[in-house]
């Protein structure tokens, strides 16, 4: 404030370039660079860290926190170890005051965590058990958690379940033969887009990453109708027509086209989709119409993949 007195009481303005290293200087000190650590819950990792578009998931053990409060004085490393606790992170480095640096560092936390859900779906047979990853502040699964609890007529036995009919939850853990398998599938093309600045992302690249998002949303869904609502718009972000066509009957031939070169089986599967989108769009309307299980029975992630790639 000081400085800008003096840029307005000084009326000769080729003493200007005077003023104008300290003012950068002052700037880029209130414009701090921050480390942000955002805990993420349903991850296990073998490797400390992997860098995923423009932040890091980190394995914070209790060794990497020694070697980080090394250099720190007794009270720094006191605080610091109280702030950051043994655990998987999302750490992102932004150049904002605190409280903007929070809300960056958490938007590309979720984008990280779409990523993440959707490599469950390219590597499904390394799911061990019932998957759940998401920022840990949104989840409450912990052990004394109620379950559904299902009590025969007599009480012959007593059984608790999750709503559906998954194994327990485990972590997703992150190994090198993982991310080399995942790479191998094309993953590494999405982490790049990640990495680039928004101005210099393409519409193709950006549909892609909202449909990546829709069917990690997807994933994270209990409700039938809602897991239909995302998958679908996932497709939408992808094969929308420009024409201004029906939009059902141009995804579903775009569908169609996609997942099969024969003639016969394209009507049928464009016929099996314009039936699933006429449901999406009674659910989203406010109509009744229910969803079953069976409607998702759909390699949703090969054809996200696959619409992406065409």
């Amino acid at each position: 404030m000081r400085l800008v007195q003096r840029l307005l009481a000084d009326k000769d303005t080729s003493r200007l370039d005077e003023y104008l290293p300290e003012f950068l200087d002052g700037f880029v000190k209130a414009i701090e660079n921050q480390t942000v650590f955002v805990p993420v819950f349903g991850i296990s990792m073998t490797i400390e860290s992997w860098r995923i578009g423009r932040a890091q998931l980190v394995n914070v053990t209790e060794g990497l926190l020694e070697r980080w409060c090394s250099g720190m004085n007794e009270v720094t490393s006191a605080m610091f170890q109280q702030g950051v606790r043994p655990g998987v992170y999302v750490m992102c480095e932004v150049e904002a005051e605190a409280d903007r640096a929070k809300e960056l560092a958490f938007d590309e936390t979720l984008r990280v965590i779409d990523l993440l859900r959707f490599s469950v779906s390219l590597r499904q047979e390394c799911a061990r058990g019932r998957i759940v990853i998401a920022p840990e502040e949104e989840i409450n699964l912990q052990p004394e958690n109620r379950q559904i609890c299902i009590i025969p007529r007599g009480f012959r036995t007593i059984e608790v379940h999750w709503r559906a009919t998954h194994l327990d939850h485990v972590d997703w853990e992150i190994t090198p033969d993982l991310i080399k398998a995942l790479d191998q599938l094309g993953f590494d093309r999405l982490l790049s887009v990640l990495s680039k600045p928004y101005a210099d992302v393409s519409e193709f690249e950006k549909a892609v990453i909202r449909a990546v998002h829709w069917f990690s949303n997807y994933q994270f869904q209990f409700e039938s109708e809602n897991k239909l609502l995302s998958l679908i718009t996932a497709l939408e972000s992808l094969l929308t027509p420009k024409d201004g066509n029906p939009i059902g009957t141009a995804i579903a031939e775009a569908v169609a086209i996609i997942c099969s070169d024969e003639l016969a089986a394209r009507k049928r599967i464009k016929a099996r989709f314009k039936d699933l989108y006429r449901n999406r769009s009674a659910v989203s309307h406010g109509g009744h119409k229910s969803v079953m299980d069976s409607d998702l029975v759909m390699k949703a992630g090969q054809l996200v993949m696959k619409a992406g790639q065409s």
